[in-house]
């Protein structure tokens, strides 16, 4: 398979570099352009060899409800990183523009095998009207019910993000075990905050992830709506109290 392309080698949208005319009519827009063009000079000569390597590691943050095809059509090592709801729910609806609750949930109404596989509770509140939090929440909820299933079945190790942060070291040699990969990213790699979430700050070793600093704004009204749906699906292994993971006894995973 040919997997070359701008963004898989350079972090590179092909698109932002044909602007229209209109998109180069202000000073600011042709600063914004300039600075895209910096970046992925700099993008090519960081990533230039990594680039001629046969192999590649995919993060792909949508393929929850493709694990089953993934593993079935690709020669692919596969973990699943599942995050808290809460984080993901407030992280989602701070960008609408990216991420469509209501477009999901009428394709999985509309999905009978999807519909066959999950519990009355979920198909019954997916077929109710819910509002914008309770559909971010709930996509999450459907989500992750069938790639934890999918997992647990089929022997893909399960991380979950907060216990990568926490506990470091140890949870990365399972992730390179899983991955058959040579090393263990250094630590001063892993103290880095994510380059999505924190753009050029990312570069910053101080600036450190906290991945219980969701429940430092959310509002108790919002995490208890939360609570409700994930207790109407099923959802045990995250509480909106606790912003790290449990397991089916109550305890600390």
């Amino acid at each position: 398979e040919n997997y070359h392309s701008l963004w898989s080698d350079y972090r590179v949208i092909k698109r932002l570099f044909l602007p229209r005319r209109r998109d180069l009519a202000s000073w600011h827009q042709f600063g914004q352009f300039l600075r895209r063009y910096l970046e992925f000079e700099r993008n090519f000569f960081r990533f230039r060899r990594q680039r001629r390597h046969p192999d590649r590691i995919v993060k792909l943050i949508r393929a929850n409800m493709m694990l089953p095809w993934l593993q079935a059509n690709f020669d692919a090592r596969i973990i699943f990183v599942i995050r808290h709801p809460a984080a993901v729910v407030l992280s989602q609806m701070n960008a609408p523009r990216s991420w469509h609750p209501y477009g999901q949930i009428n394709q999985y109404r509309a999905d009978s095998d999807l519909l066959d596989i999950l519990d009355g509770p979920t198909r019954q509140l997916l077929s109710q009207n819910v509002d914008s939090l309770e559909a971010y929440t709930l996509c999450w909820c459907i989500e992750n019910t069938v790639a934890l299933e999918h997992a647990e079945r089929h022997g893909i190790p399960i991380v979950f993000y907060e216990r990568l942060l926490q506990r470091g070291i140890p949870e990365w040699q399972r992730i390179v075990s899983a991955l058959e990969l040579q090393r263990v990213p250094e630590e001063s790699l892993i103290a880095q905050p994510s380059q999505q979430a924190w753009g050029r700050k990312a570069t910053d070793s101080t600036l450190l992830r906290k991945y219980g600093s969701w429940m430092e704004r959310i509002e108790s009204s919002t995490a208890d709506r939360i609570q409700r749906v994930l207790d109407t699906t099923g959802i045990n292994v995250y509480n909106v109290n606790d912003p790290l993971p449990v397991s089916d006894n109550g305890t600390e995973v």
